[in-house]
């Protein structure tokens, strides 16, 4: 499997919070009445859950907030709009570059992550393999669940492509995942609903998916262990387990008003609870909520 580099910027969900700056060149944008704060929420598909579980938890606390829910600007044309203030706070997803945001006066903070889980079928009955098991799964070398004491089944391995941020996560954390080349048996999902629905689907299906899928599953799946640590919160926000990936918040620095009280929320216990609800793990890292903005 020959592995790009990640891009230099990760899909971005950018929350504009201030009726003039967020609806500034959007004709026909919605404008809240006086006194309202406009939210405006951009990102990839992937983060509506996270974007809709804040806006509803920001709305229950804050009636007079509106929110409104986009469909992106370019990675680069976000962070251009974040520094031209028609936007005041941008999510981030993994490969954000930090020092490429500080550069450009902004400060980039972490606020989630999202375990990323080899997860399996219900018929499979392996729960644990070491890093050397999962390449060579995936590189066609071993293809029965019996090699690791599961049952007679064929494995049926699915991959998502090499840019999508589930890969990277693996590339960056499994060494012999970085240069491999995906055996014939391999099938490739496009999207995050294709792995669901093949690991759902499939009997003897190992795949990249996230925790949080693996809760939401229709059916029983599984999250296996890497090396016998498994993906529970307290080993990923230890970094015990680290087939992860970050969400960021970046803002300006000093963040504008509207920004600061978002921010606010975010490391509120409504944030931290709303952030669970999405299936991401809270880091309120570089998030201190000031006194009297909860």
């Amino acid at each position: 499997m020959k592995m790009r580099p990640r891009a230099a910027l990760a899909r971005l969900l950018l929350i504009g919070a201030c009726a003039l700056t967020a609806t500034a060149g959007q004709p026909g944008s919605p404008r809240p009445a006086t006194g309202e704060v406009l939210v405006r929420t951009e990102g990839p598909r992937e983060m509506l859950p996270l974007a809709s579980a804040l806006r509803n938890a920001w709305r229950a606390q804050l009636e007079d907030v509106e929110v409104s829910l986009g469909a992106g600007l370019s990675d680069e044309a976000r962070l251009e709009a974040l520094a031209g203030g028609s936007i005041d706070v941008a999510f981030a997803g993994p490969g954000l570059d930090v020092r490429d945001v500080a550069s450009r006066g902004m400060t980039a903070s972490k606020v989630a992550l999202v375990a990323v889980v080899f997860a399996v079928h219900a018929d499979v009955t392996v729960r644990d393999l070491g890093p050397s098991d999962f390449c060579d799964i995936f590189a066609g070398r071993v293809r029965n669940w019996a090699a690791y004491g599961g049952p007679d089944l064929p494995i049926q391995p699915v991959l998502r492509p090499d840019t999508e941020p589930d890969t990277e996560s693996v590339r960056a954390s499994i060494p012999c995942m970085r240069s491999l080349v995906p055996g014939p048996n391999v099938v490739v999902a496009r999207t995050a609903s294709d792995m669901r629905v093949a690991l759902q689907d499939t009997s003897g299906a190992i795949g990249l998916t996230t925790l949080a899928a693996v809760r939401q599953s229709i059916v029983a799946l599984r999250a296996l262990s890497l090396a016998s640590v498994s993906p529970v919160p307290a080993n990923v926000l230890s970094g015990r387990y680290p087939l992860t990936r970050a969400v960021w918040m970046v803002t300006g620095s000093p963040p504008s008003p509207s920004a600061r009280r978002f921010l606010a929320f975010v490391a509120s216990e409504r944030g931290s609870a709303a952030i669970a609800e999405a299936g991401l793990l809270p880091v309120r890292e570089g998030l201190t909520p000031r006194q009297g903005d909860r």
